[in-house]
């Protein structure tokens, strides 16, 4: 059979040699299992040209099947951590985690309701990722590289269903407010319930530690070797050492 040159894009059948290749292959029945391989290796006869042929079951520049691939891949959307998922199918977690940089899939749809929160990460050489979620459906939607505004600002300009958004839940960052009152001009903006309760939360701390303050003078401090009063006896206590 001819094939197609790389370099120059014309067919040659010509073979220069064979090389045997090891590939690692699903487990079957409990054992290991380890293809050998034998490509041909081609020559142009135009450009002088050496190159492999293409085998269907094994990508270019890999040592695993595409079947493989595939269930390292689909495994990765379990509850189990990359380095579990490693070890069983007998690969690196290094390996294991740069078939992400050959996983496409497609934008997806806006829901109605959309949540923007931040968490921290390492990727892409930023400090704090974005995470996309559908609140009413439970569902991450996408995971962004960069929770700068000029991330987000470009990333949701190449949505063109931004008006099906009714509502954007963010925390009380100011960031994520400008960004959702430019991209969703017809939604309204929510602030998630747990930022408002911890908000809350530390405004009832700081009027407590206000009002501590101003009440120190009156308390007594109980020194190491005194005994602390019983309830009962405490209004005679504080009578007795102030």
């Amino acid at each position: 059979a001819e094939h197609e040159c790389p370099r120059c894009g014309s067919k040659t059948s010509r073979i220069h040699d064979y090389r045997i290749q090891p590939v690692k292959d699903l487990d079957a029945f409990g054992s290991r299992i380890i293809l050998r391989s034998c490509k041909r290796r081609y020559v142009c006869l135009s450009c002088g040209k050496r190159f492999a042929e293409k085998a269907e079951f094994l990508p270019r520049y890999h040592r695993f099947t595409t079947r493989l691939n595939a269930s390292l891949v689909k495994e990765m959307a379990s509850v189990d951590s990359m380095k579990e998922i490693a070890i069983r199918h007998h690969v690196s977690v290094t390996t294991a985690a740069r078939l992400f940089d050959h996983v496409s899939y497609p934008r997806p749809h806006l829901p109605q309701v959309l949540s923007l929160d931040e968490f921290k990460g390492n990727t892409g050489g930023s400090k704090f990722q974005c995470i996309l979620t559908d609140p009413s459906k439970k569902k991450v939607l996408d995971i962004l590289e960069s929770k700068k505004s000029e991330s987000l600002y470009k990333y949701f300009g190449g949505f063109k269903d931004r008006s099906n958004v009714k509502y954007v839940v963010i925390d009380m960052s100011t960031l994520f407010r400008d960004v959702a009152t430019g991209c969703f001009r017809n939604a309204v903006i929510v602030a998630d319930k747990y930022h408002v309760v911890r908000q809350v939360t530390w405004a009832f701390e700081r009027v407590r530690i206000e009002v501590q303050r101003k009440c120190a003078p009156a308390l007594v401090s109980v020194k190491p070797s005194q005994t602390p009063p019983n309830p009962d006896q405490f209004h005679l206590y504080q009578v007795n050492h102030k």
